[in-house]
């Protein structure tokens, strides 16, 4: 009888998705309205319309980071265009506006655990798949909106700011946008990960597929025993242990990487 698994090492090709945030300052597009102590209004013709809030459960609502959203689509090509505010305070009308568009890639990539007490290892492109379309990003850039909305003043997203001491005042915008492109495409990319693993599906036959195309994974793990009958353990782990490894040959096509436009 198996006392434990001691984990080793891994090695595997494995799927990604790239996703770049793009972001312009966009201000002299849009009319910002101080409506009053605490309220702004940001809006522009046939665009979005944005009323902020102060964060009241900030030490100052009036010098809290704010972060304001909204979402259009472009009708001629479907891409979401990410419209973000973040007042500067709300004294006045001074604001920060940006127009954010979402862009990536499927790829397969080389990780790699050398030992259990090893990092994770990101190495290599091996393969690129097609890029996301309109579909996608809009699905990302709906579910970063709700992570910036729920809870209001710009939510997760900006609670993480203050508690970083970045521009928790709303009032140093100079890097500000190339800090939204890295947090969000990142966000964008854990949500990818979580999402895979729902909608990808199992299949070891590969054999008419590019070897480029294809993932694989190598785990190596110690098994201790208690008693004799070990071949008689290694069946039934060896039966346990068939889905996963069955669910290590994702396979994709030359066209489609993975088919999230499907």
């Amino acid at each position: 009888m198996p006392a434990h698994f001691e984990f080793n090492e891994l090695n595997a090709i494995v799927y990604a998705t790239q996703v770049n945030l793009s972001c312009q300052n966009a201000t002299s597009d849009y009319t910002i309205s101080y409506v009053d102590f605490e309220v702004i209004h940001v809006s522009k013709p046939n665009g979005p319309n944005i009323t902020l809030f102060g964060n009241l459960g900030g030490k100052s609502y009036s010098t809290t980071l704010t972060i304001g959203s909204a979402i259009t689509i472009d009708r001629e090509t479907g891409n979401p265009i990410h419209t973000l505010v973040i007042p500067e305070n709300f004294y006045s009308e001074s604001s920060l506006v940006l127009e954010c568009t979402y862009n990536g890639r499927e790829y397969l990539t080389n990780i790699s655990v050398a030992s259990p007490t090893s990092p994770l290892l990101i190495g290599d492109t091996v393969y690129e798949g097609s890029f996301i379309g309109p579909i996608v990003k809009q699905r990302i850039a709906n579910i970063t909106h709700y992570l910036i909305s729920v809870g209001g003043q710009g939510g997760n997203l900006a609670r993480g700011f203050i508690d970083a001491e970045y521009n928790a005042g709303g009032d140093n915008n100079t890097d500000m946008a190339s800090a939204l492109e890295r947090v969000i495409g990142q966000v964008s990319e854990a949500y990818f990960s979580v999402l895979r693993q729902q909608v990808e599906r199992s299949n070891i036959d590969k054999t008419h597929l590019d070897s480029a195309a294809v993932s694989e994974l190598k785990l190596h793990v110690t098994i201790s025993r208690m008693g004799g009958a070990q071949y008689g353990w290694l069946a039934v782990l060896g039966i346990l242990l068939i889905p996963s490894l069955i669910g290590t040959f994702r396979t994709c096509t030359r066209r489609k990487a993975v088919g999230f436009e499907a």
